[in-house]
């Protein structure tokens, strides 16, 4: 099994940029790397269902569109708003279909 690559640590008050996340080479890399990043943001947000909402943006969003969510707190405040709006009309989905 091959070593991982160390991660360069950024703080929360440096500037993610893109330049920096490309030169990770593989996309899979760079979103782990991301991931990295907004799990503990998102997770002083919503604790509850942090996984599934950086799970949801990492599928959803480009790259590009996840370092402007880490680099704006606004930005990434909707998206997780979004996402949690996602999940509870799956989840009341869900219940109705079970309820059927």
């Amino acid at each position: 099994m091959p070593i991982p690559q160390q991660m360069p640590v950024m703080s929360q008050a440096t500037q993610i940029t893109l330049e920096a996340v490309t030169a990770m080479g593989a996309v899979e890399a760079q979103k782990q790397f991301l991931g990295e990043h907004l799990f503990p943001r998102v997770q002083a947000m919503d604790a509850e269902r942090a996984g599934r909402i950086v799970g949801m943006i990492l599928d959803a969003y480009t790259v590009e569109q996840i370092i402007e969510n880490l680099n704006d707190e606004s930005a990434l405040k909707v998206t997780i708003q979004r996402a949690v709006s996602t999940i509870m009309e799956h989840e009341q989905s869900a219940k109705a279909e079970s309820a059927k």
